[in-house]
């Protein structure tokens, strides 16, 4: 079984449908079709719904019922929902007309909905046909018709690929993949063959429009689902899985705007981090240098500061390839391994987990963690769901263990590496994933442009 996602643009038109049905057409596995509502460059449904545009809306509904050529009456109900609820019903009429074996699923009688989030699906839906064509965006909680954040076709996608356990999931764009870089910054990059789910999560963090939705992405990694991003107008594809191998070192340079820094001076790591958790606010970025700490956090109003993350599962020597870096760009801060790893004195524990940067307090509870077994912490580095955590206690591989077995049980991990006087010494061999650095926001394309000029060469 495979899960397709059709974005708006990609089912935005009745020719659009029609390139859709053939492709549809040539694959001999069930398929479960995730679609959203229509949209094109004139137009977008759920925009439209926003504004209380109903007979707009049913006139673009019509026009594309009136190029099939299907007999579909629009039946038109209140809530953003409805632009993937009579998208998905008029494109399921359209398959079976041409002899697919399709059928319309409700989406509010499949998903269930808690909290912004999907909690279950009603397996016993997808039963006895080809394809099961079902709006993104929307189900059910407490009885009523509830939708998903932005993104909740891509959220929808994911999940039911998740629950399902299928085989593949495709997410059809506009493009053909991932590029290397923001087409905001430089446009005609490579595009992304093969990434990790990890490395193609700062893409998805960092990117200005919508790739996947991390949520989407964590169901699928979770239960080792392979995800293809991919055009059925353009040649091209990204393929995302759990590992690669044999491919180049780096996979992408990711950007976003917005961020401030934060700089204090003799200041104690918890008092901070207790200080953002007291404010509801997410940490982005945390560096130490001595006796300063840096921290980057999202505030797109006030930030003058753009990160940029030079991506790739395959970066050797990372402490030189930092250092490179700071000579190249001169930035304001720099956020990657702890500089001073190699000291023979630094025990490193090296902390991953999907999603970190979007749960608040984790910083927070992570340094309670040392503190309760009464270890000092002298250094701590982030990138994107990833936290390193450096001691000059000297700590008994005994200790180590049970560090690391407290941090998964207590704080939430996904790997707990440990590297102690510059060697693996518990735990999976960790790589550096990515080196992060912020810069002023108006040097952001250009900086962007002198990277990819650089490296490109090891995408």
């Amino acid at each position: 079984m495979k899960v397709i996602k059709s974005g708006g643009e990609s089912t935005g038109t009745a020719d659009k449908i029609k390139v859709l049905t053939g492709y549809i057409k040539s694959i001999p596995e069930t398929i479960v079709l995730v679609v959203s509502a229509p949209a094109t460059k004139e137009a977008r449904v759920t925009e439209l719904l926003k504004n209380n545009m109903e007979e707009k809306i049913k006139e673009i509904f019509n026009n594309i019922t009136k190029q099939l050529n299907i007999d579909f009456k629009v039946e038109f109900e209140q809530g953003l929902h409805i632009g993937e609820h009579i998208h998905s019903q008029l494109i399921a009429k359209y398959l079976k007309s041409q002899n697919i074996n399709a059928t319309w699923v409700d989406a509010k009688q499949a998903i269930e909905i808690k909290n912004n989030k999907i909690t279950n699906i009603n397996k016993k839906l997808f039963k006895n046909h080809q394809v099961y064509v079902i709006g993104g965006f929307y189900g059910t909680e407490n009885n009523k018709t509830a939708t998903l954040p932005i993104g909740g076709s891509d959220i929808t996608a994911g999940a039911i690929a998740g629950f399902l356990k299928v085989d593949e999931y495709q997410n059809l764009k506009e493009f053909p993949g991932v590029a290397v870089t923001d087409p905001k910054y430089l446009k005609d990059t490579k595009i992304i063959k093969q990434a990790t789910y990890a490395e193609i999560r700062e893409a998805v963090y960092r990117s200005q429009k919508s790739l996947l939705e991390p949520t989407s992405l964590e169901h699928c990694k979770q239960n080792n689902i392979p995800i293809k991003i991919k055009s059925l107008t353009e040649k091209g594809e990204t393929l995302i899985t759990n590992t690669r191998e044999n491919m180049p070192p780096l996979t992408n340079i990711a950007c976003k705007e917005g961020f401030r820094i934060y700089n204090f001076k003799d200041k104690s790591l918890k008092g901070i981090f207790n200080k953002f958790a007291e404010k509801n606010i997410s940490i982005d970025m945390v560096n130490t240098n001595k006796d300063t700490i840096s921290v980057a956090v999202y505030e797109p109003e006030k930030g003058d500061q753009a990160l940029i993350s030079i991506v790739g599962e395959g970066i050797a020597k990372p402490i030189t390839f930092t250092k490179w870096i700071q000579s190249k760009t001169n930035p304001t801060e720099i956020y990657g391994p702890i500089l001073g790893g190699l000291e023979t004195e630094m025990t490193i524990f090296h902390i991953e987990l999907f999603g970190m940067n979007s749960i608040i307090g984790y910083a927070k509870n992570l340094i309670e963690l040392f503190e309760k077994n009464n270890i000092p912490v002298h250094a701590a580095s982030t990138t994107i769901d990833s936290f390193s955590i450096g001691t000059k206690e000297n700590l008994s591989k005994e200790k180590i263990k049970s560090i690391s077995k407290q941090i998964k049980e207590k704080v939430g991990a996904d790997i707990v590496s440990t590297t102690k006087n510059g060697l693996h010494c518990n735990g999976k061999n960790k790589d550096v994933r990515n080196i992060t650095i912020a810069v002023p926001n108006e040097k952001a394309k250009q900086i962007v442009e002198q990277l990819y000029s650089k490296l490109k060469d090891s995408f």
